[in-house]
């Protein structure tokens, strides 16, 4: 996970406000297969409802080139990348990268955006 993360972003790790639970939006202001963007604790979060409800949260920053997830596509079940169009699922782990050649030996599911806990009530 240290790679996904700045140093500032490690460092905060260490705040006192990082361990603990905040609202992000209202539970209705996120329907089925839509995204939205939002900063908590300065960091870029992502937050996704897949189209059967399941709510996920993933850092907006695309691990290739820190291109905002939020500006691509979410499909509901798959967020794409609006720059080389690299797809993740939400749990964060890359599902597809369109520029590499069939049977090539780079393993996309190496690869992963960070994800963190989400909680409705």
């Amino acid at each position: 996970m240290s790679q996904l993360l700045s140093p500032e972003v490690l460092a905060s790790r260490s705040a006192p406000l990082f361990g603990f639970w905040y609202p992000a939006v209202p539970s209705h202001r996120l329907r089925p297969g839509t995204m939205t963007a939002l900063k908590m604790l300065d960091l870029p979060i992502l937050l996704c409802r897949d189209r059967a409800g399941m709510l996920a949260a993933m850092r907006d920053l695309c691990p290739h080139r820190g291109m905002p997830m939020s500006f691509g596509r979410f499909d509901g079940e798959l967020v794409e990348c609006p720059y080389h169009g690299w797809q993740f699922d939400m749990k964060g782990r890359c599902q597809r990268i369109p520029a590499l050649p069939e049977g090539g030996s780079f393993q996309c599911d190496k690869i992963g955006v960070a994800t963190y806990p989400v909680e409705e009530t």
